[in-house]
């Protein structure tokens, strides 16, 4: 909140999403205007009663687990049958209720899973009102992703969507629809470069180390759900004319758990070159560890072409 209200974004356009919070930062968000927010239990409810309860609310209702490659709805999320106990403690503690969440999760595979949910946050629109609120938000989350949804995928994905809200939530009803994508922005903004640090070889298998693993921007890999995610390439020279290895990548801490992907068919690489990872940005260095083991963390630096300057510049 203080990095987004630091940028000069009104209060107003602030959403504290989490449905578990601090109690300092929902007395923080008090105090900076920071008015909407999401629950998904009673205990939040609660909470959110006692610390500011003239906030506004946004039910968060669970997704389908099956929906995406890393489903949310284990930790978040009421479910349907949860429903209407919330919305009359809602009422109970003459809270203000204005809108319905939900999240599919971590990348999506399908619109299928998104029209279940917009289908299902009808659902709660229709009960709210009954409990005399007239919702007026709805936030879809995130899960859409630029390069895993690319191409076919993420254009059905996107039509599911838009088929889905002009069905259950048409232009006249005046509910305002925003979304999470974060993933979708932040992903192909970054590239990892790595380099070389050692090269061995054991039998068959060339053993890569580079200078960043897991406990650095590397940790999703370590995940079987994300393996397929990592697809280096090497920077040198001569690389048509070298021989594909059966290759493990490894980080630079003396953990053995440091361990990158799967083993994998890749040029012949020697020490001191570096190995690009395209798309490397959302959940990537954001999950680093300080400096574990004495290795820094990877430093982000900022490439601009000429023409972008320009282009700015006038």
């Amino acid at each position: 909140m203080e990095q987004i209200l630091g940028l000069g974004v009104s209060p107003d356009n602030i959403i504290f999403a989490n449905t578990v919070k601090f109690p300092s930062y929902i007395e923080f968000a008090k105090k900076v205007g920071v008015e909407i927010m999401t629950f998904d239990s009673i205990e939040e409810l609660g909470k959110i009663s006692e610390l500011y309860s003239t906030s506004k609310l946004v039910l968060r209702i669970k997704s389908p687990e099956k929906g995406s490659k890393n489903s949310l709805s284990k930790k978040f999320g009421a479910s349907m049958m949860d429903v209407p106990v919330l919305l009359a403690e809602v009422k109970r503690l003459g809270l203000n209720l204005i809108g319905v969440s939900f999240h599919v999760g971590v990348y999506a595979l399908s619109g299928q899973t998104y029209v279940t949910c917009i289908e299902n946050a009808r659902k709660v629109f229709d009960l709210a009102y009954k409990q005399g609120y007239n919702l007026n938000l709805l936030d879809i989350g995130g899960g859409l992703s630029i390069v895993t949804n690319q191409g076919a995928l993420f254009s059905s994905i996107s039509s599911d969507i838009n088929s889905a809200i002009d069905k259950y939530f048409p232009v006249e009803t005046n509910v305002r629809i925003i979304a999470e994508p974060g993933t979708f922005f932040a992903e192909s903004a970054f590239t990892l470069v790595a380099n070389v640090i050692l090269k061995t070889v054991v039998g068959e298998v060339s053993n890569v180390y580079l200078s960043d693993g897991t406990y650095g921007s590397l940790r999703f890999t370590t995940y079987d759900a994300y393996k397929s995610f990592f697809k280096p390439c090497l920077y040198g020279n001569n690389l048509n004319e070298r021989t594909l290895m059966r290759t493990k990548f490894w980080g630079p801490t003396c953990d053995e758990l440091d361990s990158i992907g799967d083993e994998m068919l890749f040029p012949e690489t020697n020490i001191g070159e570096w190995v690009i990872v395209p798309n490397w940005g959302s959940y990537k260095s954001a999950a680093c560890s300080v400096g574990f083991n004495g290795m820094p963390i990877p430093e982000v630096k900022a490439i601009v072409d000429n023409g972008t300057i320009q282009s700015y510049s006038g």
